[in-house]
């Protein structure tokens, strides 16, 4: 699992299907495996509203995106060939450079195990590989109820920050140094592991896109009321 920018995470699973026992007249090749791979890609859609304080979360199903691979038995073995077969055959597909070859060098790790694995006389093996990409979005009502440190100080004033204040955060990986907190306390979805998030100048840590719609309407930090620059 990655989270990239932009509130998507990325998701993928690598399992093993089954096994076909072929006929070998060839004693040079009784240790190659021939793989028959099917990828798929489910994007999903989930939002998080706020109406009048309540939180309504819905996750909807986008497009699946199918794709079925061949890997002779020569190329199972080499990760150049391998990744070169792969990355063609998905590079449409809605995850990041990066992700993509985290997710070839993982499909080709787990594809060797199971290779080392298989029966004897068994000389085909079929895998799944399946990535679920979730794209998150916050969405506040007109009436969308504040946090209880804001929403206690009568005298609040609806002042957005200024879009250089707002450009200037800075985004980080969560490690344990900077792990004060589990989750986004705007949306209230918990951070992934070693996620990037944004910090305000008070050290409060938030999603990206949920901290930038939140300073475009107010200039306080929503837990602390650290105040911002306005324009």
């Amino acid at each position: 699992m990655e989270n990239e920018s932009g509130d998507k995470v990325i998701y993928f699973d690598i399992t093993k299907k089954g096994e076909e026992e072929v006929a070998c007249q060839n004693p040079l090749m009784s240790s190659i495996v021939e793989i028959k791979y099917v990828f798929s890609c489910q994007s999903w859609l989930h939002d998080t509203k706020f109406e009048d304080g309540e939180q309504v979360v819905t996750e909807i199903p986008e497009r699946k995106i199918w794709k079925y691979l061949y890997l002779e038995p020569q190329r199972s073995l080499s990760y150049r060939k391998m990744r070169k077969i792969i990355n063609d055959a998905i590079r449409t597909w809605p995850i990041r450079s990066g992700t993509r070859k985290i997710l070839i060098k993982d499909v080709f790790s787990r594809t060797k195990a199971m290779v080392e694995s298989i029966s004897l006389g068994h000389y085909v093996l079929h895998i799944d590989v399946d990535v679920n990409v979730i794209t998150y979005h916050v969405i506040f009502s007109e009436s969308r109820r504040l946090p209880p440190s804001i929403e206690e100080n009568n005298d609040y004033d609806m002042v957005p920050a200024s879009k250089s204040s707002i450009k200037s955060l800075k985004r980080k990986k969560l490690d344990a140094e900077n792990n004060n907190c589990d989750c986004c306390t705007i949306c209230l979805e918990k951070f992934s592991k070693r996620s990037k998030v944004t910090h305000m100048p008070c050290s409060h840590m938030f999603h990206g896109n949920c901290v930038r719609k939140w300073l475009k309407t107010s200039h306080y930090c929503p837990v602390c009321r650290f105040e911002m620059p306005t324009s």
